[in-house]
Parts: structure tokens; sequence; C-alpha cells
């Protein structure tokens, strides 16, 4: 029994152009929020990284379901 991504090409790089843009939201989130981590201990900025750590939290189960789609198709 062949796997159902095996069998349609299509399918599989499709899946590959969602789990890519996951990613890079993922990816992008992470990184402005470390950014702004930094930006908010210069400025002593209170908001600004009560934000970053929003960002940072929202940052993990991104990555996460990006991670799992990326196993699934590799399966």
């Amino acid at each position: 029994m062949t796997h159902p991504l095996a069998s349609d090409p299509r399918r599989a790089t499709r899946l590959w152009r969602i789990t890519s843009v996951i990613y890079l939201i993922g990816l992008v989130d992470f990184l402005v929020a470390f950014v702004l981590i930094f930006v908010a201990y210069f400025l002593s900025a209170d908001v600004l990284s009560v934000i970053a750590l929003y960002m940072f939290i929202a940052a993990w189960p991104v990555l996460f379901v990006a991670a799992v789609l990326d196993v699934l198709r590799h399966r």
C-alpha cells in the first residue's frame, strides 16, 4: 500500500508550500519577538516586553504545527 502523497505529487508539492509558509511565519514571529526583547530592555519599555513575550508564546505552537506537518509530509 502506497502513501497518498506518493501517488499524487501535486498534493505533496502543495503540502510542502503550506509547511514552508507556516515555518516562515513562525520564524519571523520568533525573530521579531527576539529583537523586541532587546529593544524593550534598552528603552525600559514594559509594553514592548509584554508584546514580545506574547509573540514568543505564539511562535512556539506555530513552529510545532509546522514541524508536525513536515513529519507527516515525509511519512
